[in-house]
């Protein structure tokens, strides 16, 4: 992955309320900032546990 390429939690919900004002997806469906943060958390931290898991089954 490209580290240029990442956004965060502030850019994602930006995005999202660009296509909400498009009528591509409703209003109501842009999460907060919140809870998209809160996304990026669990799924890093269960990318780093996954990794964790890997690492320790090619040592064995």
């Amino acid at each position: 992955m490209n580290r240029t390429d990442r956004m965060t939690a502030k850019d994602m919900v930006e995005q999202l309320q660009i296509l909400a004002n498009e009528g591509e997806i409703d209003v109501e469906d842009v999460p907060e900032i919140t809870t998209v943060a809160s996304w990026i958390t669990r799924y890093a931290a269960s990318l780093k546990k996954q990794s964790a898991i890997e690492k320790v089954a090619e040592g064995s």
